[in-house]
């Protein structure tokens, strides 16, 4: 069985670990709708190969929190010609 740390779940054998990083995390942190120790019990048995259960394990890991959007530089813009009144091009 993993280890469970708060909302941390850390791989306590080398199946559960290399489940782990092939998700690409070295450890698991569960978000507060999901029960720690049933995603701890089906990281276990998807190490176990027992059953299906790497798929619900990679539902977890795939619902990170969103990043902020990097902010995107402003746009250039073409300068506008300066308009002269035929006023102005009589003089």
């Amino acid at each position: 069985m993993p280890r469970i740390t708060g909302r941390t779940i850390r791989p306590s054998t080398l199946s559960e670990r290399r489940i782990l990083l092939s998700l690409g995390t070295p450890a698991l942190r569960v978000a507060r709708r999901h029960n720690v120790y049933v995603v701890a019990r089906k990281l276990a048995r998807a190490a176990r190969g027992v059953s299906p259960d790497l798929l619900f394990v990679r539902d977890v890991v795939s619902h990170k929190p969103p990043r902020p959007k990097p902010e995107e530089p402003p746009r250039e813009s073409k300068p506008r010609p300066i308009e002269v009144s035929d006023e102005v091009r009589a003089a």
